[in-house]
């Protein structure tokens, strides 16, 4: 019997190569795309920085001495307000210590207040804004929210109509600060506290979220 010298091996040196090659090639897939991903994330409307200071003062009824107003300290890009969502939400009591809260959201597009000719609070003033005030009639197109763009100097800002009493509100018709923090705004005293929030709804993220004390 003679025995044969071949020997049989059970990958041959051409598969063995071309298995890896695959296998690089599906690793620097993963990678690259990895990769991309983390370069997709980072910068443009995602990544917004924004500062901001709020402030409400209700003062039981001078009309000239209450408001809602944010100034817009620093943005790292101007951001439009018509891709914004600007959220209030509150609880408090009134004069019989029956509990009293809202939740408004405030979209832009939509007027929302029928004081001064109407308009979508809160109006916008500031760099490139047309000036006005609280007896401009109408107001400006391009102060209302959904309108105008957010960057350093910006202020927002809402306000009521008339003066107001301790009974019901007598707004005739929804006016500027009713439009952001809800039915019953008046009720709010000194110390209560309000959550503010501005949202970016292209990309889903807060962008500006604080609790802000009621001033008196």
């Amino acid at each position: 019997m003679i025995k044969s010298g071949k020997k049989n091996e059970a990958v041959s040196p051409v598969v063995g190569i071309m298995l890896m090659l695959t296998l690089v090639i599906i690793l620097a897939a993963v990678i690259s795309g990895f990769a991309g991903g983390i370069a997709g994330n980072s910068g443009g409307s995602t990544d917004i920085q924004i500062t901001a200071q709020t402030n409400i003062i209700v003062n039981k009824g001078e009309s000239a001495d209450s408001k809602f107003e944010i100034d817009i300290l620093s943005v790292n890009s101007p951001v439009s307000t018509k891709d914004l969502k600007l959220k209030t939400s509150w609880k408090t009591y009134d004069k019989d210590e029956n509990p009293v809260s809202n939740d408004t959201a405030v979209t832009p597009g939509s007027k929302n207040f029928y004081s001064n000719g109407g308009g979508v609070s809160p109006l916008g003033s500031g760099l490139g804004l047309s000036e006005w005030n609280r007896t401009t009639n109408p107001l400006p197109d391009d102060i209302n929210f959904g309108n105008y763009t957010l960057m350093a100097g910006t202020r927002m800002t809402a306000y009521p109509a008339e003066n107001y009493g301790e009974s019901d509100y007598g707004s005739s018709g929804e006016d500027s600060i009713q439009a952001v923090l809800g039915q019953d705004w008046d009720k709010l005293n000194p110390g209560d506290v309000v959550s503010v929030m501005l949202i970016h709804v292209p990309s889903g993220r807060v962008i500006y979220d604080d609790e802000i004390y009621v001033n008196g």
